[in-house]
């Protein structure tokens, strides 16, 4: 049991080599100065989501069947030799072929530590910690980001993007090196990982428990509102007169707020609360881009920060509500699910408010989608609620 209870803290470590990416502030940069236009360096970063959507699904039953630690050392090598091309190319199909690669990697990540974090605290009889456990894992994850994001424009402007990247590399390898000190906990998943397939899984999701399904989409829903303010930050802060410097050390300031938020998740109540739960962090996020809208200037940052400290709260809540729901033998597939539901989303989303942005402007978007959230967010709230209560009547 003591080498399970460590995989605590290695998870801590592992979260913050991956995250502390030296090369994030500058990464559109870089692709700029080896040629890339704007438009090009989007479709490469739309060739990344794609493969993390196709790849979600398969690289979390992989974890079901072969571990989530084996499944954890092969990501962290692929993201390994993702970096280690990229920091070495200087063509589009050179960056595509890095960011399948990286795409790949992040797909065997995603869901994957959640779950290994999930069944080490549940086989150590602390299941109950997991809210707050895995937002001080979320917290180090943007507070990593937030310290390397300053770093990496500093290494950038003394020694280039390049050099910046290739540096990248060693924080990579020691990801590597802590994947292998992890312990696999056995549970349900050494007897029952033959037993279930992917298909069975999502006959389970869409027939048995369509209660989960719906919240699995809810999440994904509200992960999509985090990820639009991540990437629509960057041109609101250019009009907004920020220097590239200055964007830099606002970026670091968010990913502090989002590590304050989910660090403190777990003092909200929310044990048998989900529907509230979810209304209230639905409500929160569509009202942040609703006023948003309304606030051209400096004031709109008020709700920036906003945003994204509902970001930092609403990660380990949701995903407390999604492990309740979820049988240990199918964690990580299922948590693949939501983050191919999530790739999903934001692959149909971005592109249209990207659009209004271009035609009308950045306020227009976020209004737009802060309507958006509420008009899909609270029918599948209410499907949610009324798959609970069938369950209930069913015995």
């Amino acid at each position: 049991m003591r080498g399970v209870e460590g995989n605590v803290n290695k998870l801590y470590l592992l979260k913050f080599t991956k995250w502390f990416l030296l090369y994030m502030p500058i990464i559109v940069l870089f692709y700029q100065d080896n040629g890339l236009s704007l438009s090009e360096v989007m479709i490469v970063q739309s060739i990344y989501s794609i493969t993390m959507a196709i790849t979600e699904m398969p690289s979390g039953y992989l974890a079901d069947f072969i571990g989530r630690k084996h499944t954890i050392i092969i990501g962290m090598i692929f993201n390994f030799v993702g970096i280690l091309i990229l920091g070495i190319s200087s063509t589009m199909a050179m960056f595509i072929f890095a960011v399948l690669f990286l795409a790949f990697g992040n797909s065997c990540l995603s869901g994957t530590d959640s779950a290994l974090l999930y069944d080490s605290l549940k086989y150590t009889k602390k299941s109950d910690t997991y809210t707050k456990i895995e937002g001080r894992t979320y917290s180090m994850h943007t507070f990593a980001e937030a310290i390397a994001a300053i770093f990496g424009g500093l290494i950038a402007d003394y020694y280039g993007y390049r050099i910046t990247i290739q540096l990248q590399l060693i924080f990579a390898f020691l990801g590597i090196l802590i994947a292998f000190t992890l312990v696999e906990p056995k549970l349900q998943l050494v007897k029952e990982k033959h037993e279930h397939s992917v298909r069975a899984i999502l006959i389970f999701l869409f027939k048995e428990n369509k209660k989960l399904n719906a919240l699995l989409v809810l999440s994904a829903l509200l992960a999509t509102a985090s990820l639009t303010m991540a990437w629509f930050a960057q041109p609101y802060l250019k009009g907004l007169d920020f220097s590239d410097s200055h964007i830099g050390f606002m970026w670091s300031f968010l990913n502090l707020i989002v590590a304050l938020g989910s660090f403190w998740a777990y003092k909200i109540p929310h044990n048998n609360r989900i529907v509230k739960g979810v209304l209230l962090i639905l409500i929160a996020f569509s009202l942040g881009f609703l006023f948003l809208s309304l606030s051209p200037g400096y004031w709109g940052l008020i709700f920036v920060v906003g945003i994204y400290l509902i970001r930092g709260i609403s990660v380990p809540l949701l995903k407390f509500f999604i492990n309740e729901e979820t049988p240990s033998s199918s964690r990580a597939t299922i948590l693949s699910i939501r983050g191919f539901y999530i790739r999903a989303l934001f692959a149909l989303i971005a592109p249209l408010l990207g659009w209004i942005t271009d035609v009308f402007d950045i306020y227009q978007a976020f209004a737009a989608f802060g309507i958006a959230l509420l008009v899909l967010g609270l029918p599948i709230l209410f499907g949610f609620y009324y798959f609970e209560k069938m369950k209930k009547v069913n015995g």
